[in-house]
């Protein structure tokens, strides 16, 4: 799964010009130990694919995900987006042997030149797979809950 997503996002950005794309992170992260990285990549001047990757500071466990955003108006001015955002993998858990998550995002963007603030809010369902003590035994956990995002970007 991790080397076709990899592909997938190396032959998106190869594909377009180097000057639309945006570097994005979530900032907030740091203070948790955890580093954040996104590449908005668009696909016409309204869609863009975003595949992103999250890991702990000392790169023990790391998350993939993709983002599709629909934007009102186009990218590059200020206004309201739709996002789609897939995960995949969990993050200060040993006890999870797999976990993904789905949210819907509403988004508002302001952009100065290079530098964008976004702001996001919207549901996210997660599911885990915990591995348990007994073999052959897993114990699956459904959630359902408010996400809310801050993410600074840079386009090139």
């Amino acid at each position: 799964m991790r080397p076709i997503f990899l592909v997938l996002c190396l032959s998106t950005c190869l594909a377009v010009p180097a000057a639309a794309v945006n570097v994005r992170t979530q900032p907030l992260y740091i203070f948790v130990g955890i580093a954040d990285l996104a590449l908005e990549v668009p696909v016409t001047q309204r869609i863009t694919l975003m595949p992103n990757v999250r890991a702990q500071a000392d790169l023990s466990e790391v998350q993939w995900g993709l983002q599709v955003n629909i934007y009102r108006q186009r990218r590059d001015e200020n206004g309201w987006h739709a996002g789609l955002h897939a995960q995949t993998g969990a993050l200060n858990s040993s006890s999870v042997e797999s976990s993904y998550s789905v949210a819907m995002l509403s988004n508002y963007q302001w952009n100065w030149d290079e530098f964008n603030l976004t702001l996001s809010l919207g549901p996210q369902l997660k599911y885990e797979r915990e591995a348990s003590t007994q073999p052959d035994d897993t114990l699956d956990n459904w959630t359902l809950w408010p996400n809310a995002r801050l993410s600074l970007g840079w386009q090139f």
